[in-house]
């Protein structure tokens, strides 16, 4: 075989860049050369080759292909943000959970009254006061020992160059833009920060579970300061 020219790799042309909802930037590139040239672009999968037409972004993932005539193409996928950090995404998936019937806000008023003063065949301890249960037949209320509440969990996810703090998990904190608050929750706790790297990107998310109607103890999970 005799080869004429330049064997380098080149870049074609063609390219494109897409943004998404979320503030991501995706693309490719392609190159063609001689098979020589193969392993040209050694740290392509570690975020280590920019872009050559957008220096917001930065390669993730390579693909190699052996053509004919002893050429070889190289695809590079791409990555990128248009901001640091991105926009964030908040969700609310949803749901609900129980709490005990004493912590209902109408317990005392309207359920079970008081030790001095029960009300639909609800007993107390005569001692300590402790709530037993209601024990009517003839009332709806017998046996329930709990109620169904809202479950709030809200999720915020974006994209950055830093990975998040995950000193936050187990402290009271709220999601970083403004959500209507159920009527039953007082504040938030975060519950899981995880992330996932992405060449040089890091796809981040941080999980915020609402309180009942008397909020997390800052005592419990903040400390004193």
């Amino acid at each position: 075989m005799i080869k004429h020219g330049d064997s380098r790799l080149t870049l074609q042309t063609g390219w494109e860049i897409d943004e998404d909802e979320n503030g991501l930037l995706t693309g490719q590139c392609t190159w063609i050369g001689d098979i020589a040239h193969i392993n040209a672009f050694a740290l392509a999968s570690q975020g280590g080759i920019l872009h050559p037409g957008d220096p917001r972004l930065t390669s993730y993932k390579q693909s190699k292909k052996r053509l004919t005539n002893q050429r070889c193409s190289i695809t590079l996928s791409f990555i990128g943000i248009v901001s640091d950090p991105t926009p964030f995404i908040i969700e609310h998936p949803g749901g609900s959970g129980q709490e005990p019937i004493e912590t209902h806000p109408w317990f005392s008023t309207y359920l079970a009254g008081t030790k001095e003063s029960p009300m639909n065949g609800a007993k107390f301890d005569s001692a300590t006061g402790e709530f037993l249960g209601f024990f009517d037949p003839s009332n709806d209320l017998v046996g329930t020992r709990s109620y169904i509440v809202p479950s709030v969990i809200i999720n915020a996810s974006w994209y950055s160059h830093v990975p998040p703090y995950i000193g936050s998990v187990g402290r009271i904190s709220y999601p970083p833009v403004t959500t209507i608050l159920p009527y039953n929750v007082r504040n938030y706790l975060v519950i899981g920060v995880p992330y996932r790297q992405i060449g040089n990107l890091y796809h981040c998310s941080a999980a915020f579970m609402g309180s009942g109607s008397r909020g997390w103890h800052p005592y419990v999970y903040n400390g004193v300061t």
